[in-house]
């Protein structure tokens, strides 16, 4: 007997928004979504892996 698979709609909790910095396209299949803040140093430890992710997916993901 094969495992069960649930296939679940994808979604984000909260949806992205007008108000949100958005880099690649809306259809991407990957969306990687980042809150932050300017003066955070762990942010701005996290903006070079966010960074280095888009690179190497390019086309397949949007940050959102």
């Amino acid at each position: 007997m094969s495992p069960r698979r649930t296939v679940h709609e994808p979604r984000l909790v909260p949806p992205v928004s007008a108000r949100d910095h958005v880099i690649g396209a809306v259809d991407a299949p990957v969306t990687l979504m980042k809150y932050g803040e300017y003066l955070c140093p762990s942010c701005g430890v996290a903006y070079p892996i966010v960074n280095a992710v888009r690179e190497e997916m390019g086309d397949a993901v949007r940050i959102v």
